[in-house]
């Protein structure tokens, strides 16, 4: 259904206030003429039915405005003061419909001995056109608030697309959150590689330095020993020698070897042990 504003309820009733101040203007102004008394009453009766008939209705379109108006739910109520001020100016100006009728009756009864009627003929006609087009323009304002506005639909269509946008959005907050979390983690399991790793190597270079230093120390004695056992082999290949060879005597286990070894063996281990807790 339409809806009637609280400006439009003001336009409409300034409307009446000024066409029934204009018909006051006309009936305050108006001269006697004797010979108007019979088309005078003629007019009379003709306004009356005109109004009686298109005010009351025009007020029946307006009530029922209004309570459109009232039974929407999603429409911003209007201001109690502007309501009461509009019922107001309609009860106004009901009374001075009510006041002016009554002068006009007054006008159009027979003038008394020496007095003359109030309203020519040609001042109730123009008055009564007036009338007419202020409430046929007053209807057709009615008939375009009731055929024409489609704001209430295009306001749920809005609506409704503001609420799928806000979905949509959310879900893309979502889903950005998550990703966010999974680069985090990411980050922090390569750190972790990464200590994991420095820490393997700072253990290798340390393996190797003291691989390299027991080697270094290991070395003249290996070298002693190749010097006797070759010594020994001459004495063997001389003639006054037997002719029994003996055996080179068999090189014993280098402890410093063997250590280097378990330490290699257990990095080893260690690193395979890590690997699997991955």
């Amino acid at each position: 259904g339409s809806v009637l504003s609280a400006d439009s309820l003001r336009d409409f009733a300034a409307q009446f206030a000024e066409q029934f101040a204009h018909l006051k203007q006309h009936l305050d102004a108006s001269q006697p003429n004797p010979s108007a008394a019979a088309d005078l009453e003629a007019l009379k009766q003709e306004l009356l039915q005109q109004q009686e008939t298109q005010l009351p209705k025009a007020l029946a379109e307006l009530r029922e405005l209004r309570a459109e108006f009232a039974n929407r739910p999603e429409t911003p109520a209007v201001d109690d003061s502007q309501c009461a001020n509009l019922r107001q100016q309609l009860t106004d100006l009901q009374v001075e419909r009510a006041v002016l009728l009554a002068r006009l009756e007054t006008a159009a009864s027979p003038p008394l001995p020496g007095e003359t009627s109030g309203l020519s003929p040609q001042a109730i006609e123009s008055l009564t056109g007036q009338i007419d087009q202020q409430f046929l323009a007053l209807q057709e304002k009615l008939l375009v608030l009731r055929q024409d506005p489609p704001e209430a639909s295009q306001l749920e269509s809005l609506k409704q697309e503001r609420q799928e946008l806000e979905a949509e959005l959310e879900m893309v907050r979502a889903r950005s959150a998550e990703l966010q979390e999974t680069v985090s983690r990411q980050k922090r399991e390569l750190a972790a590689q990464r200590l994991e790793v420095s820490e393997e190597l700072k253990e290798l270079r340390t393996l190797i330095a003291d691989q390299v230093e027991l080697f270094a120390q290991h070395e003249p004695a290996s070298f002693v020993g190749s010097a006797d056992y070759h010594e020994l082999a001459a004495e063997q290949r001389s003639p006054s020698s037997t002719l029994v060879h003996a055996e080179p005597p068999a090189k014993p286990q280098d402890p410093v070897v063997n250590s280097v070894m378990a330490q290699f063996a257990r990095l080893q281990r260690d690193i395979a042990q890590r690997r699997k807790k991955k």
